[in-house]
């Protein structure tokens, strides 16, 4: 029993210290691949079972939804219909407005406008913005080449000032997918805070820094249908403590506290809003049913915050699965290739022990996953355990490598005296036989 002990801790250490791991480096490489295999399951395993969670946590919706029936809208919102086939829509290219024909499930109607109303609950206000744009092909769209609703002013639109016990709520219908956003505060530096995927949001220098503006003159001042000052006509890039070097007009002395540097949304809808990637196609595999938008606001809501969580979880398990599956075997490969390359005159001599060892240093970065995973998404962790495993089998390699012949002929023999088996054999005995032979003759 104790000799079976002893061999389970050394089995044990010959998996975390690195000069005893030179007793498994000379496993099968099928056997390192599967265990490279059930490195990349370990490491999305816990994490991808929150994933609803995270996609939930992600995402801003009003908390009471029972507060969503009854709201009057200005003009009421006609009746929308998904349907299947080719249609043709627009989206912007070089900026000039460019066609385009699909086919796929999209928009029917007639109704581009912006339709708005509120409810009051209490003291409370709920303000719900709904614009339908039946031309614009959002998904076609890029930074580069955006996606932007002609009929609505979202620059506007986000950069107003959210008064008290006031909640807001805007829906943008594209001709193939439904946007969102909730108080305007999908941003924080620039980037989302909410969104399951972090996304950019405005405009940024190629080293990812904010770009600032301010009107160049006067001629660049104008309101914008919120009566707010129109940003999105200022040409000056500034830093961000820069002021205006002309007098302002009499006409706009009262708004001097707007004319300030100011950053500008990006003009694809898909990353100022939630629901990039949310086409009808998508929503159409969950309980969304779009005519509820004027029937039954409350539970349109419901449905939407369904759907985009499960979408949204779905792209944190492909995310994480690709990202773990890149990681585990084209980087290891690389890896073990390199150091095999750089090392193959020491004391490992062959391409298979080194990619025996990344394996082993990495099964053990695949149960740090497995833990944290628990807590922390493996999209924010992955980066750090990825420097781990390297650092690790870096320092293991160089142990090994650094081994004097006689501590390699130690580890030899150590090997060699646990795979032997000592059997006990019983002593032999021996029994005199009587020499019964009579002679003859």
């Amino acid at each position: 029993m104790e000799k079976k002990k002893n061999k389970f801790l050394d089995f044990v250490l010959s998996l975390i210290l690195p000069r005893r791991m030179i007793k498994n480096a000379n496993m099968r490489f099928v056997f390192s691949l599967l265990i490279v295999m059930l490195v990349v399951v370990l490491q999305v395993l816990s994490s991808n079972a929150r994933s609803t969670k995270d996609a939930e946590k992600a995402l801003e919706f009003p908390s009471d939804y029972t507060s969503l029936d009854g709201i009057s809208f200005d003009t009421p919102i006609p009746h929308l219909s998904l349907d299947e086939g080719e249609v043709t829509g627009y989206y912007y290219k070089d900026g000039e407005r460019t066609g385009v024909q699909a086919k796929g499930l999209h928009l029917n109607s007639d109704a581009n406008g912006v339709y708005t109303g509120e409810k009051i609950v209490g003291d409370h206000r709920l303000v719900v913005t709904v614009v339908i744009n039946d031309e614009c092909y959002s998904t076609q769209g890029t930074v580069e080449n955006p996606a932007k609703i002609e009929n609505f002013d979202l620059d506007g639109y986000c950069l107003q000032t959210k008064e008290d016990k006031t909640d807001y709520i805007l829906y943008v219908f594209t001709l193939d997918a439904v946007y969102y956003l909730f108080n305007f505060e999908q941003i924080r530096d620039g980037k989302s805070t909410k969104a399951a995927l972090n996304s950019l949001l405005f405009e940024s220098s190629d080293a990812k820094t904010l770009i600032y503006y301010l009107p160049n003159d006067a001629s660049e001042l104008a309101l914008n249908s919120y009566g707010n000052i129109d940003t999105t006509k200022w040409t000056k890039k500034v830093n961000s403590i820069d002021t205006i070097d002309f007098s302002l007009p009499t006409e706009y002395a009262s708004y001097q506290n707007q004319i300030v540097p100011t950053i500008r949304h990006l003009s694809n809808i898909g990353n100022a809003l939630y629901g990039d990637g949310l086409s009808y196609a998508n929503l159409k595999s969950t309980d969304f049913d779009i005519a509820n938008l004027y029937s039954n606001f409350n539970e349109f809501q419901k449905q939407y915050k369904a759907g985009i969580i499960s979408i949204g979880a779905s792209q944190i398990k492909i995310t994480s699965l690709i990202t773990s599956g890149i990681v585990c075997f084209i980087f290891t490969f690389l890896l073990s290739f390199v150091t095999w390359i750089i090392s193959k005159n020491f004391v490992l001599r062959k391409f298979k022990q080194y990619y025996a060892l990344v394996s082993i240093c990495f099964s053990l970065g695949g149960l740090v996953s497995l833990i944290l995973g628990f807590f922390i998404s493996y999209l924010n962790t992955w980066f750090y355990i990825l420097l781990f495993e390297t650092l690790y089998y870096i320092v293991v390699c160089f142990r090994i490598n650094t081994m004097k012949p006689k501590d390699e002929e130690e580890n030899k023999e150590n090997d060699k005296n646990n795979k032997e088996e000592k059997v006990e054999k019983e002593p032999l005995k021996y029994q005199k036989v009587d020499n019964d032979i009579s002679s003859v003759g």
